[in-house]
């Protein structure tokens, strides 16, 4: 199978629990609102940071937790890799 390289990006609300992980890992987040956050890598180590409204931070946590948590998040998904089925073939 051939894969068909793409630019595009999708965003998803990312919601801070202190146990549920993001259905989907963001490849980067977007800060809504700034402030505190503690983000939790995938062996579980956190890692307390802060964060300004607007800007985009190259992390893919798998949660952010809420206890110590006031900044809103965005996920960042970005589509680079798909399928790609030539159309001489139909």
């Amino acid at each position: 199978m051939s894969f068909q390289n793409l630019t595009g990006i999708r965003f998803v609300t990312l919601t801070n629990s202190d146990t549920d992980n993001f259905e989907e890992r963001p490849h980067g987040i977007h800060c809504n609102v700034g402030g505190d956050a503690v983000l939790v890598n995938e062996d579980e180590t956190t890692e307390p940071l802060t964060f300004i409204s607007g800007n985009v931070y190259p992390y893919a946590p798998i949660r952010i937790n809420a206890t110590g948590s006031a900044a809103t998040f965005t996920g960042v998904i970005l589509n680079t890799r798909v399928p790609f089925r030539d159309t001489k073939e139909i």
